[in-house]
């Protein structure tokens, strides 16, 4: 199974079982979900990743040939469109599963590129068949992963229906909340952002500063913000014409 090497993050030192012990998300993780005697068989094969902005985590049309799961940090899924440019679809957290088709011998539909520097644990697909780990339960946390995945990518897909760039951006940070779990989010750049939402990196800042004053945002610093209303309704309250 064949992968490229602009697709392999840095790699850092080994923190293996101590560290899915101490992780702050296991219930978003396949292998968190897991019986206890299953994650204690898999921890020698885990390992923690540290990668970059900007690197490739996964690559459209390349079988995959290990699992990843985003620890922290935050990435873009693409597909390459017609003119074979590479376009955005969604934003991913921690939690996100990649290469998971490489389990079933198949290419990946979309890529995925990292936005921000952040962490993953890795788990090559060849040690999943050598412990025999793919029972049941794997299975079922497996599937667990693909079908919040397909929601996720239904989630995503509504921002851009919404009416106006303050609602779509208001929108984008909701889900921002769910990826990182929490109201406090590292913000993609604006050049991402931008790319997202199909606009300029300076209506993002307006929009941002309009959200700002409306009262459902609060700029920490030019790559933090705090999202003061948490309910998809306070979409509504914000003025499409702002």
């Amino acid at each position: 199974m064949p992968t490229t090497a602009a697709a392999q993050p840095h790699k850092a030192a080994h923190h293996r079982h101590v560290r899915c012990k101490l992780c702050a998300a296991p219930q978003n993780c396949l292998i968190g979900r897991l019986p206890v005697e299953h994650r204690a068989r898999l921890a020698p094969h885990i390992r923690e990743v540290a990668f970059q902005k900007d690197e490739c985590l996964l690559t459209e049309g390349v079988v995959s040939d290990v699992i990843r799961i985003i620890k922290r940090g935050t990435a873009m899924t693409t597909r390459l469109g017609p003119d074979r440019q590479e376009h955005p679809i969604a934003l991913l957290g921690r939690g996100s599963l990649m290469g998971k088709f490489g389990l079933f011998d198949q290419a990946p539909q979309l890529g995925v590129t990292s936005v921000s520097a952040g962490r993953l644990c890795e788990l090559r697909i060849d040690d999943l068949q050598k412990t025999r780990a793919m029972d049941p339960a794997f299975m079922h946390s497996l599937h667990t992963a693909m079908v919040r995945a397909f929601g996720h990518l239904a989630d995503w897909s509504q921002v851009v229906q919404l009416r106006g760039l303050p609602r779509q951006l208001m929108a984008t940070l909701l889900l921002l909340c769910q990826e990182q779990g929490n109201a406090v989010i590292q913000l993609p750049s604006r050049a991402a952002l931008a790319n997202l939402l199909s606009t300029t990196r300076g209506s993002i800042t307006r929009s941002l500063h309009q959200l700002a004053e409306l009262g459902v945002l609060r700029c920490i610093d030019r790559g933090h913000c705090e999202v003061l209303k948490l309910e998809l309704s306070c979409i509504d309250a914000v003025d499409e014409n702002v």
